[in-house]
Parts: C-alpha cells; structure tokens; sequence
C-alpha cells in the first residue's frame, strides 16, 4: 500500500494582522508540518514516500506568494517540519506545489501559474539516477485542513526502466555484466502547473557494469545489477533500424553532444556479454574470458510515472554487435564487424507496462515474429509489431 504526505496545520489563534502575502509566525507547535501515513490509493503512479527525508514546499493565497520553497525536514517521528513556523491565513485557500530535494536542474516559479523546473538532468550512470517526485495544483483552506490536514499524493516525474534477460538454449551458455540504454533523452524543463515535460533533444547513453557476472538461465531475471532500476526521462525515439551507416561504420561517440549524437537516430539496448559453447568454446567475443556489447533495436514510448520492463530472450540469437561501442574485447579482425549479426538469430524481446509500484508480469514471447506489449493498470492494450 503505498504512502501519501499530508500537510497538517493545527487550528490556532492567527494573528489580527495577517494578511494575504505575509506569513504569521506562531508557536511552534502550531506550525504547518508534514507527515507521512498510510494511504488507501494504490496507483503506482503516487510515489512512497518513506526514503523521502526533504520536501521543497511552495503556496499561492490567490496570485499573492505565501511559502517560498520552504524547506522541510523529515525528523525521527516522521513528521517533516521547517525551521521556523508558518501557518495558515484566516482566510482564503492556499495552493500548495510541493517537490523532493534532489530534483537537479534550477527552480524558475515566477508566478502563481509559472512554475517550472528548468535544465533537469538525468545521470548517464544508473546508479546514480534519482527519482524526482512531485505534487501541484493541490488547495487547502484553514476551516477544511486546518485540523485534519492537507492530503498529498506525491508523483513519479520520470519512468523507470528494469532489463530482464532469459536463455532457454542449452548448447550455449551467457554471462552479463552490464546493460546500456542508448538515445534515451538527457534533458528537460518540467512545468509543475501542467504536469507536463518538455524536452530539449538532447540524447545520451545510459549504462551500468558490474564485476560479477549473471548467468542468464530459463528463468527471467533482471540484469541491473546492483545499480537498480534506470530513471528515464518520459519521451518517444523510434527504433534503431540495425544497420550500420552509408559510411559502413559508427565514429559517433558515446557523449551528450547533441550534433554528435543526431548524427545516429535510433533506439537500442546493449548487453555487455560472454557467450560459450558448453563445452567451453568462445563464441563472442573472440576473446577467451572476454566482454563485449551486443545490441537489439527497441523503440522507446515512456510516460512519467510507468514502470518499463523489458524482458530480452537469447534463446534463439543474440542480436547485433553493437554499433556505436562493442568494448575494448571486441576485436575487428576476429568478431563480427559493428551492427552485424553475432549468434544466430535476433534477440527476441518483450516489454511489460505498469504503474510505478505494482506487480510486473513477465512476457512469454512464442512467436518468433512479434513482440507483445501488455498495459497493466493504465489501460488495457495489446499491440503487435515485427521485430527489427
């Protein structure tokens, strides 16, 4: 069940002076606080709010700015309060845009309508991707909050991507040390009032490596690591097609410049892998013990506040050498060049939607021609598409 934040301001004496811009000090204990509780909502899209320790808390009393990015702390009873106390206007309603501490980018609120979150940032490393978490448009008054509390539901900003793989071949054997999600957006402005994102088309690698293998058996597993789930901004890239350029080859690196990495458009995701026959031959990369990166196309739809599982099937092959950077065990004169074909067929890939929290369903792929997407909470959809 999943957390919701309540303001709660304790019904006090105001003072006769206050008026509809300023803030009226009071005793401390009649402060404006925060506490988190049990909720009855179980969208996922609400954020849980127990590893939360800072809210960010921003009011409007009409068009007048009444809290001004307020910082409240979370204390050991699992109250959130401020340094000082602020409290309710005897009259009025209040409008409450509330936000976590660790939103990168910069604070731009010019108005009672213009609030935005300019220059947000995703972290190419995943395991340095936060979640941001939100609530706005949210109206509270003295005579209805002031002694029950303002509800919050806080709200996933971003989506959150999980890989999973499986292998059902028994003549080969893989082994995984890391995961890539390439043109995946790195940038964006946030408007809180609309709750909308508007991106700046700049594309970047996401990608974690880890020092101990997985060994991908006919069980679906995740294939993060222990880096987590990725934090992706919510956008939509077709599909790399799986060739290589006009020129034959890649030079584009692997950066955030955007004239680089427009020059490649295209969505894929790579696998950092050590494929075996049983008996020991290496298979790919050339290289005895080696690592090398091996890509499959997807197209990527992410809304904010969706959890993406995509679940990739060796079974049958194991994609492409990936086009842009195989890896240093990756040798041009002995593995398959950029972009072509390494074990077989492609790899076979399903994803799985859901809102942010509930149970993941794992994708059963049978046929060898198509994908299947299942919507999970949201809205129930089913939709086919052949594989790149």
């Amino acid at each position: 069940m999943n957390k919701s934040i309540y303001i709660c301001a304790a019904a006090a004496m105001m003072l006769a002076s206050c008026s509809n811009d300023e803030v009226v000090e009071q005793a401390q204990e009649n402060a404006i606080s925060f506490r988190s509780m049990m909720g009855t909502n179980t969208r996922g899209v609400v954020a849980d709010v127990s590893n939360l320790n800072t809210l960010c808390v921003t009011a409007y009393q009409g068009t007048n700015l009444y809290l001004d990015n307020i910082i409240y702390q979370k204390d050991g009873t699992g109250f959130f309060n401020s340094a000082k106390p602020y409290y309710w206007p005897e009259t009025g309603e209040l409008t409450f845009t509330v936000l976590s501490g660790n939103w990168s980018g910069t604070r731009d609120f010019t108005s009672s309508t213009e609030q935005w979150m300019k220059n947000v940032t995703i972290n190419n490393d995943i395991a340095k991707q936060e979640d941001m978490t939100y609530v706005s448009n949210v109206i509270g008054t003295k005579a209805t909050n002031g002694k029950v509390g303002v509800p919050l539901e806080m709200k996933h900003a971003l989506a959150q991507i999980q890989i999973s793989a499986k292998n059902e071949n028994k003549n080969y054997a893989y082994k995984v040390k890391g995961i890539r999600i390439y043109s995946a957006l790195g940038g964006g402005d946030f408007d809180f009032k609309n709750e909308e994102w508007h991106t700046n088309g700049t594309y970047m690698c996401y990608e974690t490596t880890y020092d101990t293998p997985i060994d991908l058996t006919e069980t679906v597993q995740s294939i993060m690591g222990k880096a987590g789930n990725a934090i992706v901004l919510p956008h939509i890239v077709e599909a790399w097609d799986g060739k290589q350029s006009s020129g034959g080859s890649f030079e584009i690196p692997l950066s955030l410049n955007p004239a680089d990495q427009n020059a490649f458009v295209g969505s894929y995701i790579s696998v950092l892998v050590n494929i075996q026959m049983k008996l020991g031959a290496t298979v790919y990369p050339d290289k005895v013990g080696g690592y090398a990166w091996a890509a499959v196309p997807v197209s990527f739809e992410w809304e904010k506040g969706k959890k993406y599982v995509y679940t990739l099937d060796f079974t049958n092959g194991a994609g492409k050498v990936d086009p842009m950077d195989p890896g240093t065990d990756w040798d041009a004169s002995k593995d398959p060049a950029k972009a072509d074909p390494i074990l077989g067929g492609l790899i076979r890939f399903g994803v799985t939607v859901s809102e942010w929290g509930t149970d993941d369903k794992n994708v059963d792929l049978k046929d060898s021609e198509k994908f299947d997407v299942t919507v999970d909470g949201w809205r129930d959809e089913t939709k086919d598409a052949p594989l790149q």
